[in-house]
């Protein structure tokens, strides 16, 4: 990775620091959208931007949103429909993995209702945020067409800083996958109690009842209780709550029906309020 005057050792350390933050945030097992923000703040101190904002996928709420901003109101982007599709220079991003940059009228690499936010022409960068194979949003930020455009370090910096939103991205992933593995073997635990504890017990009461000759009324009091004891122990081991676990959606029905709405308006999709006595 190249050096220059613009990077030096004061930016290479602050870049460290968001490595090691992104670490801990894994070891934990996600980062919260604060670190985003302050992702987006170092981008833009370290790399002179003017503005900065981070897109990535939300598994829980399966769609892409904006996760942390510098410069920029956050909430804006809260009814944000974006796709790879809406945003031309994001998929470049992603399908090359190297940072992309567009200089004067970056109007048309947006949807319609952000392009008021570039009022002059701008220099236009887009990171890629991609690691451990999974392509899971872009960092995009931009600086007056009057500063200088991206040197070497400049960019390097920013794929670098990409991949960093990556690993904390990629390490919600983990912790979901994790999380699955235990109810699996919550499962298997399930199945060996229910083996060891009741199928046993019923096979050697099946081989008492096939016995020959006429069964003691003792023997048949116990075939009968160690009947019931197995079953009983079946009947603690199901009502265990093994299902899978939903997860959290994060949102409400009533926003999701307002992005549906948005997203879709030739549905005519519309929540109308009513009383206690209409349910």
């Amino acid at each position: 990775m190249s050096t220059a005057p613009s990077i030096g050792g004061r930016a290479s350390v602050e870049a460290l620091e968001l490595f090691v933050e992104v670490l801990s945030q894994s070891e934990q097992g996600a980062a919260g959208d604060a670190f985003y923000d302050r992702l987006c703040e170092a981008v833009c101190r370290l790399a002179r931007m003017r503005r900065a904002v981070i897109f990535r996928y939300d598994a829980a709420r399966r769609r892409v949103r904006a996760a942390g901003a510098h410069g920029l109101d956050l909430e804006q982007f809260a009814a944000a429909h974006v796709t790879v599709e809406s945003s031309p220079i994001a998929a470049q991003a992603l399908r090359e993995d190297r940072v992309v940059e567009a200089d004067g009228n970056v109007r048309a690499e947006f949807p319609p209702e952000f392009r008021a936010l570039f009022p002059e022409p701008v220099r236009l960068v887009c990171a890629p945020m991609a690691a451990a194979g999974r392509a899971v949003g872009v960092l995009l930020a931009d600086r007056l067409l009057s500063a200088p455009s991206l040197d070497e370090a400049e960019r390097d910096l920013l794929w670098t800083l990409g991949k960093a939103a990556a690993l904390a991205s990629v390490a919600r992933i983990v912790a979901t996958q994790a999380e699955k593995a235990h109810q699996l073997e919550q499962r298997i635990d399930l199945a060996r109690e229910i083996h060891e504890g009741v199928i046993q017990r019923l096979f050697g009461v099946s081989m008492a009842l096939d016995g020959g000759g006429d069964l003691p009324a003792a023997a048949r009091a116990r075939c009968a209780s160690e009947t019931q004891s197995a079953l009983a122990d079946l009947r603690s081991a199901l009502q265990r709550p093994l299902g899978r676990a939903p997860r959290a959606t994060q949102t409400t029905l009533f926003a999701e029906i307002e992005r549906l709405a948005r997203v879709h308006p030739e549905l005519g999709v519309k929540l109308e309020w009513g009383t206690e006595g209409d349910v």
